[in-house]
């Protein structure tokens, strides 16, 4: 199978497990309540359909590349693939763009300090489902494919609108956390994240560590700041307008030769 008809299959699998278990409970809410229970974040059905990207994602790969093709997946996840400053960049820059984003937006700003920072990106990790759970799609999988046909740009404007349409569904439930964002901030923000992965997947060796602390840290390294998602999004937007003016022939530029980890 050829890698665009890859794409478009993991797409197809993706959207079509999660908007049908969506779907079943916006358009027949009666009926998915007692077929699926309530929805929130601690439903094994929600939960499983978070998880679908990183699944189609292994799936698709054992299946069609075999055991050699689930190592390369697997040793993306090895952190001696990157330089250790790029710890410092996610762990603490994201929690440093919140801030700013707050101070842009008027918000005060109350450190709980790092025992409250380290406790809230932890219990993120045990019980958001979404760092694992999807990340092994968008940027294990889509990614790369949709950087063998465009720029890094185009690819990651793509992967964004994708990535932030994918979620739509969870803003008509009030037990899932986008019921409380602004859908248009929603989009930005997605689409800003993924400009942030792409440039470090690019400088990184395709690190999926990185793209699944990202997400990690896009998520809750602003909890012990008391922030809101719009914060959070503002300082990523302002972070992906440096990146794309800083590394503007690499964003703009299709890349010739496809990262051999990939």
């Amino acid at each position: 199978m050829s890698r665009p008809r890859q794409l478009v299959l993991f797409f197809a699998i993706v959207f079509g497990f999660t908007w049908s278990i969506a779907g079943l409970s916006i358009l027949a809410p009666e009926l998915g309540r007692r077929l699926l229970g309530e929805v929130s974040l601690t439903n094994p059905w929600i939960i499983l359909a978070v998880y679908t990207p990183s699944l189609t994602s292994i799936g698709l790969t054992a299946t069609l590349e075999g055991r050699s093709g689930l190592a390369r997946l697997v040793a993306r996840l090895d952190p001696r693939r990157f330089h250790p400053i790029w710890w410092a960049i996610v762990l603490l820059g994201i929690p440093a763009l919140t801030a700013l984003g707050m101070l842009l937006l008027g918000h005060p700003i109350t450190f709980g300090g790092v025992g409250a920072a380290v406790t809230a990106a932890g219990l993120g990790l045990v019980f958001d489902p979404g760092p694992l759970g999807e990340e092994f799609g968008w940027r294990g999988y889509a990614l790369p494919r949709l950087l063998e046909r465009f720029s890094p740009f185009v690819a990651t404007l793509i992967l964004g609108l994708i990535w932030a349409t994918w979620h739509v569904p969870a803003f008509y439930f009030p037990g899932m956390p986008q019921s409380q964002i602004n859908l248009p901030m929603f989009f930005l923000g997605a689409v800003s994240v993924s400009m942030f992965m792409t440039w470090h997947q690019l400088r990184s060796g395709g690190s999926l560590l990185l793209a699944i602390l990202t997400h990690l840290m896009a998520n809750h390294g602003g909890d012990a700041l008391r922030s809101s998602f719009n914060d959070t999004a503002l300082g990523f937007a302002i972070a992906a307008v440096v990146i794309l003016v800083a590394e503007r022939r690499r964003f703009f530029t299709r890349q010739t030769v496809t990262p051999p980890i990939w």
